[in-house]
């Protein structure tokens, strides 16, 4: 093995180049197979029957911590929790503790909530929530990867390395010629260059990668297809909250009481946690209120 890898680094330029590009393309689809037997790993076989009824559930599924994290910013604000408020000095979104809270809160209502009226009159900065919720999810990412609709963050990454392994090694022999020309004085530009083009190779085949199995795929795609049921106008919390965890900012259309709130609010709402992408709505709450009271929100 050792003769062959060292006859391999002795090819002229031309040959290992032609090599290279063999097996880039060999490589290349190793990996989107790698990308695909990995997706199917996460998969549960029961999956498919999976309803969620909590609204935390299903943004996390829509869109992971920060759309958690707009979630629950609309329930405070709808219940008259907190209210908002923009700085006049440095023009921030602050949201400040207005009311109380209720019993029936969900564990990030309350940790929010609390953490907002520790910062007294000043307010919390809305930029803050989303790490601050980022906190307490971690129990529903497990939940939903027991459920076989995602895997885990370390689960995810764990994939990447699994997906990125053909092209990497693949990287790796080529830059080892590289040092064996750059000794010889023997030009490696074209080498490099090729280099470069499986390293963003490998960066597409990841990131492009789902972050969901083709199970949640499914599950979300129903859940967001009965959101459109909830009917416009209604003022029925759990309603509103499944509607927001499904369809982000644009799910406060279906509320009337939230449609008047500035738009720059809702703006930075929307873009919250992306620097880059209640009462009775707690998870007890909108088991039964969200699976009755809002069109179905993946109840039925």
């Amino acid at each position: 093995m050792t003769v062959l890898a060292t006859s391999i680094f002795d090819w002229k330029g031309p040959d290992f180049l032609g090599l290279y590009a063999v097996a880039f393309f060999f490589a290349l689809a190793w990996s989107v197979w790698r990308r695909f037997r990995a997706n199917k790993k996460f998969a549960h076989p029961d999956a498919l029957q999976v309803e969620l009824t909590d609204p935390y559930d299903m943004a996390f599924l829509a869109g992971g911590t920060s759309r958690c994290s707009q979630v629950a910013v609309v329930k405070l604000l709808k219940v008259g929790s907190v209210e908002w408020v923009k700085t006049k000095i440095l023009k921030e979104s602050r949201l400040v503790a207005k009311g109380q809270a209720y019993p029936d809160f969900h564990e990030i209502e309350r940790t929010l909530f609390s953490s907002i009226l520790g910062y007294g009159k000043k307010g919390m900065p809305l930029a803050s929530v989303s790490q601050l919720v980022a906190t307490r999810v971690s129990g529903i990412e497990s939940k939903l990867a027991k459920l076989g609709l995602r895997p885990t963050s370390s689960e995810g990454s764990g994939r990447v390395c699994f997906i990125a392994l053909p092209m990497l090694v693949l990287v790796l022999v080529g830059l080892v010629k590289v040092a064996v020309g750059v000794s010889r004085d023997k030009p490696v530009l074209f080498l490099c260059l090729m280099i470069g083009v499986t390293l963003l190779a490998c960066i597409g085949v990841t990131v492009a990668r789902k972050k969901l199995t083709s199970e949640g795929e499914e599950v979300l795609a129903r859940l967001r297809d009965r959101a459109s049921s909830y009917g416009n106008g209604s003022n029925h919390l759990p309603g509103t909250m499944c509607s927001v965890a499904l369809l982000g900012i644009s799910g406060m259309a279906y509320d009337e009481s939230l449609a008047g709130l500035d738009t720059t609010l809702k703006k930075e709402i929307s873009q919250m946690g992306n620097s880059s992408s209640s009462s009775g709505c707690g998870s007890s709450g909108c088991s039964s209120g969200c699976g009755s009271g809002c069109g179905g929100c993946g109840g039925d």
